[in-house]
């Protein structure tokens, strides 16, 4: 009788190895590509970034290429900033909030809604100080005529990668 539950045992312990064995070897990971993108013409792909470099390389805009040195043009992407400011809450303590803002842009520059200033709103550029963030997300890409080892046709969309920047002093 205690032979029989042993060599059950066994025999489950066993269909339950090979199931777990089938399942991982269903799990087969792909590699997604995604070309590194760039705030204007520098190395910087996110981190911190002093104010000034930070508006200096925004008017650039952004710029995507990968190791092989193909280039990609920038159809448009996802622009966050978080802009930290002193509040009152209703206790009369400061509070230090974030105020976002987000808009799509097309090309490779931000808009003009948020890079020029109006009347009642200055411009990004005014605004920046210490302590914001900056957030590039869905950054589309195309490839440019001339890369001759990509083997992606000009028609095809793909997704560059995500930036965040924070800016300091």
């Amino acid at each position: 009788m205690r032979r029989t539950y042993s060599i059950l045992l066994l025999t489950g312990l066993i269909a339950v190895c090979i199931a777990s064995w089938a399942q991982q070897a269903k799990k087969k990971t792909t590699k997604v590509f995604m070309p590194p993108v760039y705030l204007g013409n520098s190395g910087y792909t996110g981190g911190a970034i002093r104010k000034a470099e930070f508006d200096q390389l925004l008017k650039q805009g952004l710029q995507a290429h990968d190791s092989l040195g193909n280039k990609y043009r920038i159809v448009g992407f996802d622009f966050s900033y978080a802009e930290r400011n002193l509040y009152e809450d209703s206790s009369a303590n400061l509070v230090v909030l974030a105020d976002f803002s987000s808009e799509y842009c097309t090309g490779d520059t931000i808009s003009s809604d948020i890079s020029q200033s109006t009347e009642d709103k200055p411009s990004l550029y005014d605004r920046t100080k210490a302590g914001d963030t900056a957030y590039f997300s869905n950054i589309l890409l195309t490839t440019c005529p001339g890369n001759t080892i990509l083997t992606i046709p000009d028609t095809v969309t793909i997704l560059g990668r995500d930036m965040k920047f924070v800016i300091t002093k």
